[in-house]
């Protein structure tokens, strides 16, 4: 059967779609409520009216408390439009690999400090609620982040080139949900729990020949391996390039796009990338994606202070 094809949406569909402030106030509402605004903070759907003096706002009668769509999401407290903040999702969703914050400033015609931030925020609504991963799995590791500064050649002989970065695990399914996870160490100790809690047991785990992945078949996987050691990269349909891919995405993004990552931020632009691939294949629409990524922006808040001091 011939997969379907996805909707796609061109920037001037998005910004037909959220033409003015109210259409774009009206489509996250709906989103967020589906047409039957709640109060974030009792709960109520009954005893809410809408002051005539704030169009997108709502004054709840039980709690005796204002309120919009932003509040209780990654949005509150933002001055940024609501065009502009669905704009944004829109690139950070269908750049392939990301869009940098001085390139989101232009396009919004806001500071470079605003579009980061708001990015950032973004970001930490593409984190994604816990699921099991299944069928044939992919698991590797990367070093990702930073990059080594220019020292002097006698220095260079001893330098860890890894020091400047952040060790990385990766799954992936072949039907292409994604997960990657910053870890303080790539022995199994580290791996195995991470493993345990997002892949189902009796799945089909395919991983190179690295030592930490050796056991996985006593912990009820069907554990298959290539040795990458002595050029080996496919064998009877055993491979990791799938996982592969994402790390040739991410070095691609992390260096042609944002140039520099440090490790503090470098989970967040995990969740950016893992988000993208994993409601970004050819059979998600654009819409949809994006009514995701605003789902994901309830219960979650990011302020300034948390993300420069955190």
């Amino acid at each position: 059967m011939a997969k379907r094809i996805a909707h796609t949406l061109s920037i001037l569909d998005i910004v037909k779609l959220f033409a003015t402030e109210a259409d774009a106030a009206k489509w996250f509402e709906l989103v967020r409520w589906n047409g039957k605004p709640a109060c974030p903070q009792c709960g109520t759907t009954e005893q809410l009216s809408k002051p005539a003096h704030k169009p997108f706002a709502y004054w709840c009668k039980a709690c005796r408390q204002r309120f919009t769509v932003r509040m209780g999401t990654v949005m509150e407290s933002s001055k940024i439009p609501l065009q502009k903040w669905a704009i944004a999702m829109y690139y950070t969703l269908t750049a392939r690999k990301g869009i940098s914050s001085l390139q989101l400033s232009k396009e919004l015609k806001v500071t470079q400090k605003t579009a980061w931030f708001l990015l950032q925020r973004i970001r930490e609504a593409c984190q994604r609620d816990q699921f099991k991963l299944m069928g044939i799995v992919e698991v590797d590791e990367v070093y990702l982040g930073g990059k080594p500064r220019p020292v002097p050649v006698v220095q260079a002989k001893n330098r860890n080139t890894r020091a400047d970065k952040q060790a990385v695990l990766g799954i992936r399914e072949r039907q292409g949900a994604t997960m990657t996870v910053p870890i303080a160490r790539t022995d199994k100790a580290t791996i195995y729990p991470i493993i345990q809690r997002n892949v189902e047991r009796g799945t089909l785990v395919c991983t190179d020949d690295a030592r930490a992945y050796r056991s996985l078949d006593q912990l009820g996987y069907e554990h298959r391996s290539v040795r990458h050691s002595a050029g080996e990269y496919v064998k009877h349909g055993i491979h990791t390039n799938s996982i592969e891919s994402v790390w040739a995405v991410l070095r691609r993004s992390l260096h042609g796009i944002y140039h520099w990552v440090s490790t503090k931020h470098l989970s967040k632009y995990l969740n950016e990338a893992t988000f993208r691939l994993h409601e970004g294949n050819c059979q998600v629409d654009t819409i949809d994606r994006m009514v995701a990524l605003t789902c994901g922006m309830v219960g979650r808040r990011l302020t300034y202070k948390q993300l420069t001091n955190g």
